[in-house]
Order: C-alpha cells, then sequence, then structure tokens
C-alpha cells in the first residue's frame, strides 16, 4: 500500500540495513522531497554516481516496485508539488470528512482499549486498510491481528471483538464474517452506509460513496476508509492520554 511505502521512506524505516550507496540515494530523495514531481530514476542515479538498477533496488527495499510506485507513493500521501494541487487535494480532502459518520468513534475506542484480542478482517484493497489498522492499533499497545481469511475466524475460540473493513459493505465474505461472528463476539465495521455489513454490526463507522463496480471510484472510496482509521485511532489515543 502507498502509505507504507511513503512511511518507510519519510521515517527512514530500516535505514542501518541500506548500504552505503542505498543510504546516498535515501537522503539524495529526502533531501528533494518538494521537488520529487520532477525527479527521475535517471537525476537520482547520476546525483549518487549509481545506475537506475540501483536506484530500483533502493525503492525495493522501501516496499515498491519500483521507482515510479515509489514516486507515486510520496507525491500521493506527502502532497508535495504545486500549491493550487495542494489546495485543490485538501478541499477534496475535507469533503471526504465531512461525508463520513462518526457518531460510535467514541465508543468503538474504548472497546478496543478494552479488549485484549481484537481481530480485524478484510479482503481485496480492504485488506491493506486492515494492515495499517493493525500495525497502528499494536501502536498503541492493542493486542492486534488483521485476517483476510474467513475459514481463521471461524476456528478461533479467543475472540473479544471483531473488526470487519469492507468498502462496499455489500462483500460476500465480509458479510459472512459479520453473521459468523456476531454469536461470538462485539462486531465493529468500517464500511458504507446502509450496507449488509453496516446494517449488522454492533456499531460501525461509514461513508456515503456511491457503490460503482468501477475502478474510477476505488480510490475515492479508500479515501473515505483511510480517514476513518486515522480518526479511530486519534481518538484511542486521545483516551490513552487521559489515562497518563
Amino acid at each position: 500500500m502507498y502509505i507504507d511505502i511513503y512511511e518507510n521512506v519519510k521515517l527512514s524505516k530500516d535505514y542501518n540495513n541500506l548500504s552505503q550507496g542505498q543510504k546516498d540515494i535515501h537522503q539524495y530523495i529526502l533531501s528533494n522531497l518538494e521537488r520529487m514531481r520532477d525527479v527521475t530514476v535517471e537525476d537520482i542515479a547520476s546525483k549518487c554516481f549509481c545506475s537506475t538498477t540501483s536506484v530500483n533496488r533502493y525503492c525495493k527495499k522501501m516496499g515498491a516496485n519500483g521507482y515510479s510506485e515509489l514516486k507515486h507513493a510520496l507525491l500521493e500521501y506527502g502532497n508535495y508539488g504545486a500549491s493550487n494541487r495542494n489546495s485543490a487535494l485538501n478541499r477534496h480532502v475535507l469533503s471526504k470528512t465531512e461525508g463520513l459518520n462518526l457518531n460510535d468513534v467514541t465508543s468503538i475506542a474504548q472497546l478496543l482499549l478494552e479488549k485484549k484480542h481484537v481481530y480485524i478482517f478484510g479482503t481485496g484493497s480492504s485488506y491493506m486498510h486492515a494492515k495499517y489498522l493493525q500495525r497502528l492499533l499494536i501502536r498503541c499497545g492493542i493486542n492486534a491481528i488483521a485476517t483476510n481469511e474467513v475459514h481463521y475466524l471461524r476456528i478461533i475460540k479467543d475472540v473479544e471483538l471483531c473488526v470487519v473493513i469492507s468498502n462496499t459493505g455489500e462483500t460476500f465474505s465480509a458479510v459472512q464474517v459479520v453473521n459468523q461472528m456476531r454469536d461470538k463476539c462485539k462486531v465493529i465495521s468500517l464500511t458504507r452506509a446502509n450496507s449488509r455489513v453496516q446494517a449488522n454490526s454492533d456499531l460501525s463507522l461509514f461513508h456515503n460513496e456511491e457503490m460503482i463496480v468501477d475502478d474510477s471510484i476505488s480510490n475515492e472510496l479508500n479515501i473515505s476508509l483511510y480517514l476513518m482509521i486515522v480518526s479511530l485511532v486519534n481518538t484511542i489515543n486521545e483516551q490513552l492520554s487521559t489515562l497518563d
């Protein structure tokens, strides 16, 4: 997922395990983030006295398939580029925030803090969001496990809370998980309004994007899910701060 690539670069993750040449590439990219839109792989190779193959090897260390994907991740999540583009992006994200229903966010955050074992389910792109939420919850001290296996959830016995993430709320496996887990534990969902997943969950954060089976809508849905996750984790951190 692009957010993972962005964090790997921006936070210099695994820096000590890079070769000296890869460290030079890393430092060059960090020093030129504001002009990243205009930086080519050939520019980096020239400035760092290496080959374009070496640059691509560095990108794979950061979790990208190559320089093109790494650059796309930095531009998408770093908001680097022309100021008018940033303003348009900020307005777009703000409009998505206004379209979310976060009424249950405080109750959900409290439940997550109370439970010892939290399982997060998602398939396809929603599984990437599940993995992202898992990582953030672990940082908050919550024992979270993300999975895309319906059968795994069916056989485990220590489920106290299940979070189901589904862009459309109508994916067969997501609906199946919600229905089978309701007899075992509380079910929380991050999904679309008026969907079967949302309707059958105990608590839910949801968006109002149209359910269109088309790649053009996927980014809109992903933005909404990402904002839900950020809002939820921020609320958890706020509750943790009151305990200090």
